[in-house]
């Protein structure tokens, strides 16, 4: 495992008590003031990042411009980039025309399957490829440009964020920095790869099945998943069931609360309160099975068992634990929601673009979802009534827990091609199924969950451990997360494909 060149900034417990509890007004609380090289702040944090802008230590035109040279220097080996308006982003940072919020003049890139004003999105999809710039931003990436946010581009993404990797056919694989024979995890797959390059300090991603966590493990960054409408992400009331939550890939925890505090809605369980790192015993349910029974790697067996040991060393009590659930029901029932949104954005796109669904303008996985769903569209009332009620069942079965600890990811990142689209239906989905194991069940429940890059494979590929609580346990993850970040500094560790020398 390489380290950085420069050293990340390191935070004691009081000033990471300090930057949480100052909330969206104030992000900078009494962190170290970063020291300036080469047009990047010291650790690639946005919130060091927003500080050394406010207190004059570096310029929002000197933090553009050093994002920029990093995007461009490595933009070739990963193609995390679809879409890209540096100019934009300087005459933004130039004339000072960002918002003044607590991430002023802070770089990052939005997933392409979300809007930002004036721009394309894509989809991740040739059906998209004339698409108009937006006219508004969505929700959430509004909150962000509110912050002071500067966005550089869009992120790679598979085809309607549909698979765990991006190797869309209209824009190519995304590469993982830590071996460019793999890839990085999906769907919000530029976001984590950029983020791990130190390209910038965090970017926008969405998880509707894993998407936030399966690049964030891939790719060893922090990767937090909300509770269920916790972030609005589209206006109006709360609904009573979505899959769907948008957050962040960051390499630090605070910048993930941070971004948290600045996005966060009414919640029926009050927002997000002071955090420090957790300094109480809590009960962790340990699994490391699979819940379908398939495989996982004896590599990320192995990290998790390491994980659980530290948690027992920080004064943690961790027992097994093995889902009661019919969890075969469940991923069923969970294909079939996902074949019923696969069909909506097939109809969109052909709505769009004026033509049948065909492989003219959308991609053969996408193709094959929707097929699965008309073939058992009698079947889904049920279905979805079985995952609206998930919830339920999920919360009693961890209930004699305060956590559940498990592998993110069954395997550490797929080789390039083992994901791709064009493979036949049911060799991908058993492939997909089997990869993306143990994240789905929190998307059902809406329960809060996070990825944190503590392991890493005899090969050097990232594992991340996965720690999943209930609707509402947002605070005790991140609490967690700052203990573990205390114990287990991982902000040096960086890949070999990286952007720290430029």
């Amino acid at each position: 495992m390489m380290l950085s060149k420069r050293k990340f900034i390191t935070l004691s417990s009081a000033s990471i008590l300090a930057t949480a509890c100052g909330g969206a007004g104030d992000v900078s609380g009494t962190a170290k003031t970063p020291s300036v090289s080469n047009g990047l702040p010291d650790g690639m944090d946005g919130v060091g990042t927003a500080h050394a802008i406010r207190s004059g230590k570096i310029s929002a035109v000197e933090v553009i411009d050093g994002a920029i040279k990093r995007a461009e220097a490595v933009a070739p080996q990963l193609n995390a980039i679809v879409y890209s308006y540096f100019d934009e982003a300087r005459e933004v940072a130039q004339q000072g025309t960002f918002a003044n919020g607590p991430f002023a003049g802070v770089p990052t890139f939005i997933k392409d399957l979300s809007d930002w004003k004036g721009h394309v999105t894509q989809k991740g999809s040739v059906g998209y490829a004339t698409a108009k710039p937006e006219e508004k931003d969505d929700r959430l990436p509004a909150s962000w440009r509110a912050a002071g946010v500067i966005s550089l581009g869009k992120s790679s993404s598979p085809e309607f964020g549909l698979l765990p990797s991006a190797q869309p056919l209209s824009s190519g694989a995304t590469r993982n920095p830590w071996d460019l024979s793999r890839d990085a995890g999906g769907s919000s797959s530029g976001a984590a790869a950029l983020v791990a390059a130190r390209v910038v300090p965090f970017a926008h991603g969405s998880d509707g099945g894993g998407s936030i966590r399966a690049p964030a493990a891939t790719c060893g960054v922090f990767g937090f998943k909300p509770s269920r409408e916790r972030l609005p992400i589209r206006p109006g009331p709360p609904r009573d069931f979505s899959i769907v939550v948008e957050h962040a890939e960051t390499i630090t925890v605070r910048d993930s609360i941070a971004l948290f505090q600045i996005a966060e809605g009414d919640f029926p369980l009050g927002r997000l309160g002071n955090l420090a790192p957790l300094n109480r015993p809590i009960r962790i349910g340990l699994m490391t099975d699979a819940p379908l029974g398939t495989p996982v790697d004896p590599d990320v067996v192995a990290e998790i068992e390491k994980t659980a040991k530290l948690c027992e060393d920080l004064g943690h009590t961790v027992e097994p634990f093995r889902y009661s659930l019919d969890y075969e029901q469940l991923s069923e029932d969970f294909t079939l929601l996902w074949g019923a949104g696969a069909t909506r954005s097939v109809n969109a796109a052909s709505e769009f673009t004026g033509k049948e669904p065909s492989e003219d303008i959308l991609e053969p996985w996408t193709l094959d979802l929707t097929k699965h769903y008309s073939d058992h569209q009698a079947d889904f009332p049920q279905a979805f009534e079985r995952l609206q009620n998930f919830q339920h069942a999920y919360e009693t079965d961890v209930n004699a827990f305060d956590l559940i600890l498990s592998p993110a990811m069954a395997t550490p990142a797929k080789t390039i091609g083992e994901l791709a689209p064009t493979i036949e239906f049911d060799t991908l989905y058993d492939r997909v199924r089997k990869y993306v194991a143990f994240t789905t069940p929190n998307n059902v429940a809406g329960a809060a969950s996070m990825s944190v890059p503590l392991g890493v494979s005899r090969s050097g590929l990232p594992i991340g451990s996965m720690f999943s609580g209930k609707y509402g346990d947002d605070e005790l993850l991140f609490a967690l997360a700052l203990q573990l970040e205390e114990a287990k500094n991982w902000h040096n560790a960086v890949p070999p494909v990286n952007a720290l020398s430029v």
